[in-house]
């Protein structure tokens, strides 16, 4: 389990950029108390620090003179204090900021019986919360419009009133049941990842037999096509349908670009959205896959705002697209050499990274180096894989890293711990209840090899081992599922052949360009 602060203070103070700091030592010694400037002593001292470490900063500030009997009251003020500078500081950087900052005005003004201010002040909320499909904002707007006008004014316009706001409601509703049923998608996603069986996308066949997912047409608002389009996606990922995967996302990004401020106001899902358009068009349409990356890692550039944590996360999503897209071509010379760049950026922005995109890239590193043969720092990264990260954080990439802990230990010839690992490894899936036969066959397989005692008994344990995986995805297509994750057939076809994996990987893809070009 990777280790995290317990200080929430401490983790806004890291988690903000240079010009918020700077804002914010402003903020605090010109806009507020004398006495504030104390608390900008707590707020130093935590900045230095790499982790949260509270008997420090307690000597710390005992060493200059500085009380620390009520701590936990002065790091609350503290936290409330950057909180207001930072809404400070953000102030009409969003749409939805804007919208809210107008609200406040509107309530502000409406108290003090000023309502044609506050008309104005609507009239103009109205179009941008439009413009930026801001619906339940809109919504409040409208209720606003409602209470202030009253019921002065002729009944024509009353009616119309009760009107926009009914039709306001409807796409509001509209929008959150497709809202619930993306989230199911999603739950459903992340249960199965990629299905084993015609059983385990019985739920997910019952979800798209719902009325609201028949036609685009039924979702009335941009974000409610968005849903449609997305839920389809997380299907057509499930079961593992690339060039169905990739016409919803494409969908999903034509959407996005329709609205020519979604980058600047939904900067992160616009980066998620188009790196998951990425990780398709690899397979899908080659030819725009190297120019498309490049304008990817370039979004942050596009930005009026520089954040950090933008940047992390294209620099991050875009690493992990080449390495995917190196490994796919049996280029693992080049993914290891990338290995150590990506390895030094995690360290250094560890704070802005989401945590599953460090352990999927720790799993690519123990692909690599298995490829390569060097199984010891395959194991550096796969035991930080295992005693790091909860499984929860990607549950597939967790129990895949069991089985190549395996494969590692296998390689290194530790049978004594294999014995110990192999068991473990059982009583852990068996659990989880979400084996592929593969999977199966292939522990049964680590069992035995502990039996043998030749050569010829190990050949033919693997013989069989490789046979078996063959006719499983042959029978069932969902068992090739597991291949994905890894590459049984090749490190089995690399031990019984003694050709390397790298050269068997790298012959599979020209293979596969060859059809592709026929």
């Amino acid at each position: 389990m990777r280790k995290k602060t317990s200080c929430k203070l401490f983790d806004v103070i890291h988690a903000m950029n240079m010009s918020e700091k700077r804002y914010f030592k402003l903020f605090a010694t010109k806009t507020h108390l004398n006495a504030d400037v104390n608390y900008l002593k707590i707020f130093n001292f935590l900045d230095k620090q790499k982790q949260y470490d509270e008997e420090k900063l307690i000597a710390a500030l005992q060493k200059i003179g500085q009380k620390t009997a009520y701590l936990a009251a002065d790091k609350n003020y503290l936290y409330k204090l950057i909180l207001k500078s930072l809404r400070s500081f953000h102030a009409g950087k969003s749409a939805r900021l804007i919208l809210k900052e107008k609200l406040e005005y509107v309530e502000i003004l409406y108290y003090k019986g000023l309502e044609g201010q506050c008309l104005k002040i609507l009239k103009n909320a109205k179009k941008l919360a439009h413009q930026h499909d801001l619906q339940i904002l809109l919504l409040e707007i409208i209720l606003w419009e409602r209470k202030i006008s009253g019921y002065g004014q002729q009944a024509e316009r009353v009616q119309q009133g009760f009107e926009e706001l009914n039709h306001q409601l409807s796409i509001v509703s509209n929008t959150q049941q497709y809202a619930e049923l993306y989230y199911q998608s999603i739950l459903l996603r992340r249960a199965e990842n990629k299905a084993r069986d015609p059983k385990s996308i019985e739920q997910f066949n019952q979800l798209l037999n719902h009325e609201m997912l028949q036609e685009e047409a039924t979702a009335l608002s941009p974000s409610a096509k968005r849903y449609f389009y997305d839920i389809y996606a997380n299907y057509y990922y499930t079961v593992d349908e690339p060039a169905q995967e990739y016409f919803c996302n494409q969908k999903i990004l034509d959407l996005l670009k329709q609205d020519e401020h979604y980058l600047s106001e939904n900067t992160i899902e616009y980066i998620l959205v188009y790196s998951r358009l990425l990780r398709l068009q690899r397979t899908q349409e080659p030819q725009k896959f190297s120019v498309n990356l490049e304008i990817f890692r370039n979004i942050p550039h596009q930005l009026k705002q520089k954040r950090e944590t933008t940047e992390s996360l294209v620099t991050v999503l875009a690493y992990g697209i080449e390495m995917v897209d190196l490994i796919e071509k049996g280029a693992f010379q080049k993914a290891e050499l990338l290995i150590s760049d990506i390895a030094i950026y995690l360290k250094e922005k560890e704070q802005h990274i989401r945590t599953q995109f460090i352990m999927t890239a720790y799993y690519r590193f123990v692909y690599v180096y298995i490829a390569l043969q060097k199984h010891d720092k395959a194991l550096y990264y796969a035991n930080k894989i295992i005693n790091e990260f909860k499984p929860v954080v990607r549950l597939d990439v967790y129990r895949f890293t069991r089985i190549l802990q395996l494969i590692i230990h296998y390689e290194l010839n530790n049978s004594y711990l294999l014995k110990y690992l192999i068991r473990s490894t059982q009583i852990y899936l068996k659990k989880q209840n979400r084996l592929y036969q593969i999977e199966s066959v292939f522990l049964k397989f680590m069992q035995k090899s502990l039996t043998f005692t030749t050569a010829q008994e190990t050949k033919e344990g693997l013989q069989n081992l490789y046979a078996t995986i063959v006719e499983l995805t042959q029978k069932n297509s969902f068992e090739s599922h597991a291949l994905l994750h890894f590459d049984f057939l090749t490190w089995l076809d690399s031990k019984l052949n003694g050709v390397s994996f790298v050269l068997i990987k790298q012959k599979k893809w020209q293979n596969i360009s060859q059809n592709k070009n026929l």
